[in-house]
């Protein structure tokens, strides 16, 4: 239908139909999926702890996957990368992470 342009936008996966039709949000959820969006991606208050893998949102390391080693003081987890030849932890701000699957 008339959809398919949206759908074959880059970064869209889709859109969320009923049926060959759009589905309707509810009033304001765009909005507050903008207030809970941090760099460009929406926080959902997942409880980071030691052993969940995680995906890195920003700076040198962005989009690395890594397991979480431990937690630090503040807002803080130590992550283990797999480098090429070695294994390295970093620290970085937990909401700079997201867990995967």
């Amino acid at each position: 239908m008339r959809w398919q342009a949206i759908d074959s936008t880059i970064g869209v996966s889709r859109l969320v139909r009923l049926g060959d039709r759009p589905a309707r949000l509810e009033i304001g959820l765009v909005e507050r999926l903008k207030q809970l969006s941090s760099k460009g991606f929406v926080a959902f208050q997942d409880d980071i702890k030691p052993d969940d893998t995680v995906r890195i949102l920003s700076g040198p390391f962005d989009q690395w996957i890594g397991r979480v080693a431990g937690l630090s003081e503040g807002n803080r987890a130590i992550v283990l990368l797999q480098m090429t030849t070695r294994s390295v932890n970093i620290e970085i701000d937990r909401e700079d992470l997201v867990k995967t699957a």
